[in-house]
C-alpha cells in the first residue's frame, strides 16, 4: 500500500499553518475526479504560467491534455485518496488549486488539503 500524502485542514489553520493565497486556479471537482482513473496512488499539481498542470503516477501530464512539463519541474504531490477525500468532505462543484509562499494547497469548500511531498525528489516511487 502506498503512503499516504496529505492532510486536510479547515480554510482558517491552513491559513493560519502555511500563509496567504498567492495565485490559485479553479478546476471542476468532477473533471478531477475524472483524473483519478488514470493514475493508481497519486497527482502532483503545479501552475505554471497561471495555467494548471495535473501529473499522475510516473510523472504522467494528466491535465490540460497533451501537456508536457520539464523533468526537474517541481510538483506537489498528493495521494489520490487523499484528494477524494477533501472533495467528499468539501462537497463544492469547484476545486482550488492554491499557490502559497512555499507550498500548493488544494480548497474544496472549507477544508484545505496541505502537508504535500515535492516530486522531485519524491516521485511516489515505491
Amino acid at each position: 500500500m502506498p503512503d499516504e500524502i496529505g492532510t486536510i485542514f479547515t480554510n482558517e489553520e491552513a491559513d493560519e499553518s502555511y500563509g496567504s493565497v498567492l495565485s490559485s486556479v479553479e478546476i471542476s471537482s468532477s473533471q478531477l475526479t475524472s483524473l483519478f482513473n488514470q493514475t493508481s496512488n497519486y497527482l502532483m499539481f503545479k501552475i505554471i504560467k497561471d495555467k494548471l498542470y495535473i501529473l499522475g503516477d510516473g510523472r504522467a501530464v494528466l491535465y490540460p491534455q497533451g501537456g508536457s512539463v520539464d523533468s526537474e519541474e517541481e510538483f506537489a504531490v498528493y495521494s489520490k485518496s487523499k484528494v477524494n477525500e477533501l472533495i467528499e468532505t468539501g462537497g463544492e462543484t469547484v476545486t482550488v488549486v492554491e499557490k502559497r509562499s512555499q507550498v500548493y494547497s488544494l480548497k474544496n469548500g472549507l477544508f484545505t488539503l496541505e502537508v504535500a511531498n515535492w516530486c522531485p525528489p519524491y516521485c511516489g516511487e515505491q
